[in-house]
């Protein structure tokens, strides 16, 4: 994850500027969506997310012992891995190359980070459980 949308870098500017806390800060859980290309900065956590019957956003827990690990030299990865629904139809196959975070579960939401996905990105076809393996979502900031 590499990247964040002009909401997400506004609303870190002014927490760490003006005390100003963004929309998500008291938000317990975020959502991790699949994307078919990099969301651009104006756009919303919606921005080319994939779709098939049996997608949704999946939760990450936002707590000291949540699904990454304590950050080191301006990054984390995630500790155990993200399991997506089972693609039961759709149009096939359907290549997910980016990730998106938000503390929205369903709908338009702010992105507070996106970026690509490691490994080449995730294949999806029928019946197949879109899977990102323990430390291929890598979050950097710097």
């Amino acid at each position: 994850m590499a990247s964040k949308t002009t909401q997400s870098a506004n609303d870190i500017i002014n927490y760490m500027a003006r005390g100003v806390a963004p929309s998500w800060d008291g938000a317990t859980t975020l959502y991790l969506s699949l994307h078919a290309s990099a969301i651009a900065l104006g756009s919303d956590i919606t921005d080319d997310e994939i779709s098939y019957t049996g997608y949704a956003r999946q939760p990450i827990a936002r707590n000291s012992s949540g699904e990454f690990d304590i950050a080191s030299g301006g990054g984390t990865a995630n500790n155990v891995q993200v399991l997506f629904g089972v693609a039961t139809a759709g149009s096939f196959p359907i290549a997910a190359t980016h990730l998106g975070i938000s503390a929205a579960a369903s709908g338009a939401g702010t992105c507070i980070a996106s970026g690509t996905i490691a490994g080449g990105g995730v294949t999806i076809n029928t019946n197949s459980n879109p899977t990102i393996l323990i430390g291929n979502l890598v979050w950097l900031e710097q």
